[in-house]
């Protein structure tokens, strides 16, 4: 075994105690109650103050048509929807694909 190995299966083995066991959750309890997310917030305020909405959308087209960037690039995101990344991959790939069928599962089961 090569040390590069070594070292990998040590901090393997060091980290085993403190991962997740097959069906414990990291958070048992669940999100606390009462718990608000900023979006909830500011969904509330500005249903309650609507002409605050108009006002940001507003200085957001105005700050886009100065040429701020990222003004732009959020107010086309909001009203085309975001641009798809596409990914070309190109050359020979080796894929192995395992496909157990459920009976062989229970077949072995009972072996």
């Amino acid at each position: 075994m090569t040390d590069k190995q070594t070292k990998r299966n040590n901090l393997i083995d060091r980290v085993k105690p403190y991962q997740w066991k097959p069906g414990q959750s990291g958070n048992p309890n669940g999100r606390p109650p009462n718990v608000k997310y900023i979006s909830e917030g500011l969904r509330e305020y500005l249903e309650a103050h609507p002409d605050e909405l108009k006002k940001m959308i507003a200085a957001a087209v105005k700050k886009s048509m100065a040429g701020d960037i990222q003004a732009f690039r959020e107010v086309a995101d909001r009203t085309e929807g975001k641009v798809t990344e596409t990914h070309k991959f190109e050359g020979e790939i080796p894929v192995s694909i395992r496909y157990k069928l459920k009976e062989e599962e229970n077949a072995q089961g009972t072996e």
